[in-house]
């Protein structure tokens, strides 16, 4: 009996050398889009932890103006104000104090400058005292006035990869009553408590209908 017959199918090599480069070429390309895409969650990673840490900043800066308004209003309503003069806080034996100037925090390797803005704060008189948000104020403009016992604070935060504001407003909301201990001096300045000294004046006018004169 006769062996069975084999048929061997063979493909000419530069077929197979093609569908060799062809499966080369698939898996660069699919091991470029795995490795890019790896990339890209990487960094977009990095970013979102970036953006956290600079909002956990903007937010420990906001809570400690809080406490600095809240500690003695004129700390605030005293400082240089506007876009021109940036401050910054200066944690000094546990107590937040406001400094000119910005400053840097680093936090894993990456540098964060921080800076506060304060501004004055219009009220218009003509819807229920609201406050006035557009630019360039103040000083107010008719029909407005300004409130002293409300600040405008702008608190940014800003790293290599972008930056995080808070903006907010102090209201003063508790006033501090001094004893006068004394009536030793007179003194036109801020007085500090306890007050020992007294303002004076003379011939003042307070409108056409109404003079207090000293005698």
């Amino acid at each position: 009996m006769k062996p069975p017959y084999h048929i061997l199918l063979s493909r000419p090599s530069g077929q197979l050398l093609l569908e060799v480069l062809l499966v080369v070429g698939i898996a660069a390309a699919v091991s470029g889009m795995i490795g890019t895409m790896t990339y890209s969650g990487l960094q977009s990673g990095k970013t979102m932890t970036e953006a956290s840490t600079a909002r956990w900043l903007a937010n420990k800066f906001s809570d400690g103006l809080s406490a600095v308004a809240y500690s003695r209003w004129q700390n605030i309503s005293s400082v240089t104000k506007g876009s021109s003069s940036p401050l910054h806080l200066d944690e000094i034996d546990g107590v937040w104090q406001l400094a000119m100037g910005t400053a840097t925090t680093t936090i894993n390797n990456i540098e964060y400058a921080g800076s506060i803005i304060v501004e004055d704060v219009c009220r218009d008189d003509a819807t229920n005292k609201q406050i006035v948000v557009q630019s360039g104020v103040p000083p107010c403009g008719a029909e407005q006035h300004l409130d002293p016992s409300t600040e405008k604070v702008t608190i940014e935060v800003a790293w290599l990869n972008g930056s995080q504001r808070v903006v907010k407003y102090l209201t003063r909301w508790r006033n501090k009553v001094c004893e006068q201990t004394s009536w030793t001096a007179t003194s036109s300045a801020t007085s500090t408590c306890p007050v020992s000294t007294f303002d004076t004046t003379n011939s003042l006018e307070a409108s056409s209908s109404l003079m207090l004169i000293n005698k």
